[in-house]
């Protein structure tokens, strides 16, 4: 009976070596495979945030050129009125 028991507790311990290497290895996998996910993520807020960046660079750089345009076009408007005012003082 003796050499039963210690049949089966051999297979029972060889069982619950077996079930915690698989278990460690789906953990090992599970950690790698958030791993990369965070990276992806990461990646992506990257370049999300340097696109934001790009347009919100190119948007001021679109308003201060309209406003230089209006300020050339008053500069112009000026100068028209200017000269049409000393060419109706002859």
């Amino acid at each position: 009976m003796k050499m039963n028991q210690a049949s089966d507790s051999l297979v029972q311990h060889i069982h619950e070596a077996s079930t915690v290497k698989a278990n460690h290895k789906h953990l090992k996998l599970e950690t790698q495979l958030a791993s990369r996910e965070l990276k992806m993520c990461k990646s992506h807020a990257e370049r999300e945030h340097g696109l934001q960046s790009t347009m919100a660079i190119q948007n001021h750089e679109h308003a201060m050129a309209d406003e230089w345009m209006k300020q050339l076009e008053l500069e112009i408007k000026l100068e028209q009125f200017a000269t049409h005012k000393f060419l109706t003082a002859f």
